[in-house]
């Protein structure tokens, strides 16, 4: 299997100097579509898209990443205007190797050439590039570029836990988890004002000691600064929302800075919340 990989990235990599001779790209385009956070422990997938291809038959492409950041745990076959795409891929640390071949005849238009599933191995930050060449049904080259994508590993989440489905007032908390060393963190959680507004909002606690909260709340916008000491989970703050008219309401979480006790900043993945106002 070792052997078998190595030979498949090695192929690669010589159509990837054979492509590096021809023209400069057009209007075709290879990016990956990826998640820019992930947590630790988990699964994520990444789509190697194309856009705007004219007589598409074949591609080699070579993703290469933080081999101690990430891993492939998988490829899925892509598909173009419902034209099914087959893979053929190996990966060894570090660098996935993909070989798309149509079955027959050629495809236009969008789609994804494959969906490489990755397992978050640790914290840190990896930068996936993306090359490779395409070609026609006559096997002739077809000019692209190509566009990578970053992702970062954490360990910490924030998450707006509030109740799917309210009458009356109720609660918003910002629960966070696998943080170490908070120091401080500022945000807005945006909401819209014609369904609700916010009655207060009180302290919450991070590792058994009180986090201390100052907000403004301005129109759609409420600001918030959290100060504490503290590793773990818990909730940073809690929010009383009064509803307004009933409808649909988002509450997201933008502008976010987090820092620890050493002035790092501390990168969380986001989950916002959705509330139906009856």
């Amino acid at each position: 299997m070792k052997n078998t990989a190595l030979a498949l990235c090695a192929a690669c990599l010589l159509l990837l100097a054979g492509a590096a001779l021809g023209e400069a790209a057009e209007d075709t385009e290879i990016a990956l579509d990826a998640p820019s956070v992930v947590l630790v422990g988990s699964t994520f997938s990444v789509s190697v898209s194309i856009q705007d291809v004219t007589d598409f038959n074949a591609a080699d492409v070579v993703l290469t990443f933080s081999g101690g950041m990430m891993n492939v745990t998988g490829v899925e076959n892509g598909s173009m205007g419902g034209v099914p795409v087959p893979v053929r891929w190996q990966w060894e640390e570090g660098r996935c190797c993909l070989v798309c071949h149509l079955d027959s005849g050629t495809v236009s238009g969008s789609g994804h050439l494959a969906r490489v599933t990755f397992a978050c191995l640790s914290s840190g930050a990896s930068t996936v590039t993306v090359e490779g060449n395409l070609s026609d049904g006559q096997g002739n080259a077809i000019s692209a570029s190509w566009r990578g994508a970053e992702v970062v590993g954490t360990s910490t989440r924030l998450e707006v836990q509030a109740p799917e489905t309210v009458d009356g007032p109720f609660n918003a908390s910002l629960a966070v988890s696998g943080v170490d060393s908070f120091s401080d963190m500022n945000c807005e959680v945006l909401f819209d004002s014609y369904f609700l507004s916010v009655a207060e909002v009180s302290n919450g606690s991070l590792g058994g000691q009180q986090t201390m909260v100052s907000y403004a709340v301005s129109g759609d916008r409420l600001t918030l600064v959290v100060r504490g000491e503290g590793s773990g989970d818990g909730h940073l703050a809690h929010i009383r929302f009064l509803p307004k008219e009933p409808g649909r309401v988002f509450l997201n979480i933008s502008n976010l800075t987090i820092s620890n006790q050493q002035g790092e900043p501390v990168v969380a993945l986001v989950s916002n919340a959705t509330v139906v106002v009856e």
